[in-house]
């Protein structure tokens, strides 16, 4: 299975539907999207301003590549995430829409920036320009000869908790946190990325599809039907990223459905009344025939994790969703206490460092700039980069392919 799996769109059909003869008005710096009174809405720069660049990889719901501003010699490389459209005549995917609008919204050091939004000349050539990052944690994982050092993993956990709980406070669910999600910059900055699924959530909880999350990072009540779900969700594959961090590897691998819950019951056991009140009324748990009585192999897979970090790992891996660990209790535990506070614990990797260099003298072969730009029928072109089923991963890394 592959690691990024594709996911269902959800909600209604945009109620603003443009035909496949939309066309966008460019001009030398900026084009503009006709509104409907006959006039123009907007104000966006052209994607032939951009230096051609490697394709990146791909999100859930684009194509991303690497480019470079023509005008800005000595400019910051960006990621050109390429809007996919299915199908022309169903007009601008919600999804896409959904994940502009949120992330020009967020402003957070650990969750990735976009930058503006960027057309060709058609609605298909619509481009979301953001942040460069230059690895995503399952490649770099992937790449390294040995695990992360304890305080390497807790300068990774504590950069995510602090970006999941600036969301979390701002009303926003992710709902596909996994490595491959979570790219890192040259300067050792974690960011969260990949929001074509995220949704704003309030109080009272409203039904939602359970079928989200990537499998192996699928939150138990998703996974037995749960429809009215909160920010847990979010916890538990926070809890999943922080054992994999751990022992580089992923935890609960997953082929089918079943096969994780069976997975998930093997590692924590079996959930009970009295871990999880009302469980067996989900509405899978009604039909499915689930094993009883299974002891937690938790403390036995992670015997070589410290007591506090076992405490916390084991407090996001918790099948009542009421019970689990939030992200602003995880970053106040005890684990964090002598816990390195700067990004740099990573570059002092020589595996983690040569990695990021490698990846930022990647750009040399290209033009300089003014010598040859994004062309909008295509996007970018080049041969794939070093990312591989997140946003930037362009191949799936070798213990991952199963997935």
């Amino acid at each position: 299975m592959s690691r990024a799996s594709k996911h269902p769109s959800n909600g209604p059909p945009p109620e603003r539907q443009f035909p496949s003869t939309t066309t966008f008005v460019t001009q030398r710096e900026n084009c503009r999207l006709p509104g409907a009174n006959g006039g123009f809405f907007g104000n966006c720069r052209n994607i032939e301003d951009y230096v051609k660049g490697q394709k990146v990889g791909e999100g859930t719901y684009g194509v991303v590549y690497r480019v470079k501003d023509s005008h800005q010699e000595q400019g910051p490389d960006y990621a050109v995430k390429r809007i996919r459209m299915d199908n022309d005549n169903d007009g601008f995917p919600i999804p896409s829409i959904r994940e502009v609008s949120l992330l020009r919204q967020l402003k957070h050091k650990n969750v990735v920036r976009v930058q503006e939004v960027v057309v060709g000349s058609k609605l298909d050539h619509t481009f979301m320009l953001m942040e460069f990052c230059d690895r995503d944690l399952a490649t770099m994982l992937d790449r390294l000869p040995e695990p992360l050092a304890p305080r390497e993993v807790q300068c990774l956990m504590r950069q995510l908790l602090e970006g999941m709980m600036y969301l979390h406070n701002n009303f926003v669910i992710h709902r596909d946190l996994k490595l491959a999600n979570l790219l890192l910059t040259h300067e050792g900055i974690l960011k969260i990325a990949d929001f074509g699924l995220a949704r704003k959530f309030g109080l009272p909880a409203k039904p939602m599809t359970p079928r989200v999350v990537t499998l192996w990072y699928r939150a138990p009540e998703l996974l037995l039907g749960e429809k009215l779900y909160t920010i847990a969700i979010d916890n538990w594959s926070i809890g999943c990223i922080f054992g994999e961090l751990v022992i580089n590897a992923p935890l609960v691998p997953g082929k089918t459905e079943m096969d994780q819950i069976d997975l998930i019951f093997q590692l924590i056991g079996s959930p009970t009344e009295d871990s999880w009140p009302g469980w067996t009324q989900l509405p899978q748990a009604k039909v499915l025939s689930l094993p009883a009585d299974i002891p937690s192999n938790l403390s036995v897979k992670f015997e070589k994790l410290d007591a506090l970090g076992f405490e916390l790992l084991q407090s996001f891996l918790t099948y009542n969703p009421a019970q689990r660990m939030t992200t602003a209790r995880a970053l106040n535990h005890r684990y964090f206490r002598d816990a390195p506070l700067g990004e740099h614990v990573l570059l002092q990797n020589r595996h983690i460092y040569a990695q990021m260099e490698q990846s930022r003298g990647s750009m040399s072969g290209l033009p300089p700039p003014g010598a040859a730009a994004c062309q909008s029928g295509g996007g970018p072109a080049g041969p794939g980069g070093p990312h591989g089923g997140g946003p930037y991963r362009s191949h799936e890394a070798k213990r991952r392919r199963k997935m």
